[in-house]
């Protein structure tokens, strides 16, 4: 599901959303790292856009 929304993020240059719920425990962090992995190695635009975003504290994702 992760690889298709980049996938067609990518294709179609247009953002895709995917929501990642579950009851603590049951893997989210790693599922994300995972994301983070393939996005590492595939797409390095897109891990350098991810990396900018994370560097901003929650709330503050306005550009400088």
């Amino acid at each position: 599901v992760l690889r298709g929304a980049l996938t067609r993020a990518r294709q179609e240059r247009e953002p895709e959303l995917v929501t990642l719920v579950g009851v603590p425990g049951i893997g989210k962090s790693r599922i994300v790292a995972e994301l983070f992995s393939i996005v590492d190695g595939e797409w390095p635009a897109v891990k350098r856009h991810l990396d900018f975003l994370l560097e901003r504290p929650t709330g503050q994702l306005q550009r400088d």
